[in-house]
């Protein structure tokens, strides 16, 4: 499975440079280092992911809690007689 997930990013990484160099405007020098970065960086993020099982499910409660942090409540503002959309912001004690 891991491997044919790094044939999908390496598919997508060659799709990617195929539309970069379609696009008016940017120079090949651009388009080289920002591809040559970006698969550099993938195979690291993906040894992360697939070696350290703790850093996922520590990975999907920040998920979870980001869909609890941006959640909005009503919120009136007595001086101002408006309401508005706050954000929840969770604190930790």
């Amino acid at each position: 499975m891991h491997e044919s997930i790094k044939l999908l990013i390496e598919s997508f990484l060659d799709d990617m440079e195929n539309i970069l160099e379609g696009t008016v405007g940017v120079s090949q020098d651009v388009i080289n280092e920002s591809m040559k970065d970006l698969r550099q960086i993938f195979p690291l993020f993906l040894d992360r992911i697939f070696n350290n099982s703790s850093e996922i499910e520590e990975l999907e409660k920040r998920t979870d809690d980001y869909s609890y942090l941006s959640s909005c409540c009503e919120y009136r503002d007595p001086d101002l007689d408006t309401k508005k959309d706050i954000s929840l912001k969770k604190r930790k004690i």
